[in-house]
């Protein structure tokens, strides 16, 4: 909890000579160092305040970007022609679902199936955790 989590120290509660006291679990700590406390006490403690979500959004943002990148040489590797739009992941405790469309010309020599099963052949090589769904748009 640290010395500088608030708190409230509530002596007496319903009785005449009621207290209360905020302050933190330093300043408490040292008002009652000294002194035996009489009576009967109740503790509030502050709880846990939320975790910064920007560090979070941050580093989430960050994975995007590397899985991107993955994306665009392991696509460059199986086809130079080709492209990948509409990208998202779907992130989970064992495994990370990425989720995109990849553009090929009418002319490419590998048909829809093969085109996929190589992207994920070439993917799952690099991290054993990727999962590709993948659809393909003919142009």
């Amino acid at each position: 909890f640290g010395p500088d989590r608030p708190m409230a120290v509530c002596r007496e509660l319903t009785k005449l000579h009621e207290e209360v006291l905020r302050l933190t679990i330093g300043e408490a700590a040292e008002r009652y160092a000294g002194q035996e406390p009489q009576g009967e006490f109740v503790l509030v403690v502050a709880g846990c305040p939320p975790q910064e979500e920007a560090g979070d959004e941050d580093a989430a943002l960050l994975r995007v970007e590397q899985l991107r990148r993955l994306v665009r040489e392991v696509l460059a590797e199986v086809g130079t022609e080709l492209t990948f739009h509409d990208f998202r992941i779907v992130a989970g405790p064992s495994h990370t679902n990425m989720i995109f469309d990849i553009s090929a010309p009418f002319a490419f020599p590998l048909g829809d199936s093969e085109l996929c099963r190589r992207m994920e052949e070439k993917l799952k090589e690099r991290d054993n955790s990727l999962f590709a769904v993948i659809t393909v748009d003919r142009r």
